[in-house]
């Protein structure tokens, strides 16, 4: 098994970070171990560093807000965007009602004082096995919006072709976006696949075909009217029901309920 990079982050107690780097070094489950006592110090030395970083242990002397930020920005490095972050309690915490509004902070698990090295192995994996999960959902999503992005764009392009507009500009957004798929590994593009698959199925092109009613000789005028029509197409369409509205010329009909 690879042995796992900590990083440690408190900013009130040299002896809490000292005794975690003790326990964590004293494990054959981890590698190396940094630690820095501020938020913005821990952010720029794991961007800084030459390695990724697989567990960050965080103190409780941090606010709820600022470990939400400390997660987010974290996440946004290349060295700690698959990162475990995992929170350190104080004895007898372990019942605070605080603890669910944390977990959505960010944060994959709890180490809760006093600790063994056994406890520290045990809540490492778990936060891993929790971080890997989040990582797989966050991705999941960001393809679903993806492939929504694709196909409303590609639905303006045939509209706009159907009503003699310039298709150009929001091709080259559409093709931009599809130029996103060739980055994606293996398995993210076996999601994706999947999704837009069931996204086509599920898809519906506008059947009102945009027209300029501009009729005047001023051009700049009618690029005008074209670019309001481009960019309405563009524009997300509403989310229906497909048990109470059809989307009729552009427009949300309610359907008349279903006799029982």
């Amino acid at each position: 098994m690879e042995k796992l990079n900590v990083f440690i982050v408190d900013n009130n107690d040299t002896d809490i970070r000292m005794r975690l780097k003790h326990a964590v070094m004293s494990t054959n489950e981890f590698d190396t171990c940094l630690h820095a006592a501020t938020i913005r110090d821990a952010l720029s030395r794991i961007e800084a560093g030459d390695r990724s970083i697989d567990i960050i242990f965080i103190s409780y002397h941090f606010t709820r807000e600022q470990i939400a930020e400390f997660a987010s920005m974290a996440r946004e490095l290349t060295n700690a965007q698959e990162s475990s972050l995992v929170m350190l309690l104080p004895s007898g915490s372990a019942q605070n009602s605080s603890l669910a509004e944390i977990m959505q902070a960010g944060v994959d698990g709890f180490l809760l004082e006093p600790y063994s090295s056994d406890d520290l192995v045990k809540i490492t994996r778990l936060a891993s096995r929790v971080s890997k999960d989040k990582a797989t959902t966050r991705e999941f999503v960001n393809i679903k919006f993806l492939v929504k992005d694709q196909i409303r764009l590609l639905d303006a392009v045939c509209c706009l072709h159907r009503g003699d507009l310039d298709t150009s500009q929001t091709f080259d957004k559409f093709r931009k976006l599809c130029l996103q798929v060739r980055d994606l590994q293996p398995e993210s593009y076996k999601n994706y696949l999947s999704v837009l698959i069931d996204a086509c199925e599920r898809s519906m092109v506008p059947v009102q075909i945009p027209r300029n009613p501009y009729s005047g000789k001023s051009e700049r005028t009618k690029r005008k009217v074209d670019q309001m029509l481009i960019s309405r197409l563009e524009s997300p369409k509403p989310k229906l029901d497909p048990k109470k509205e059809v989307l009729v010329d552009g427009k949300v009909l309610k359907l008349p309920p279903v006799p029982k």
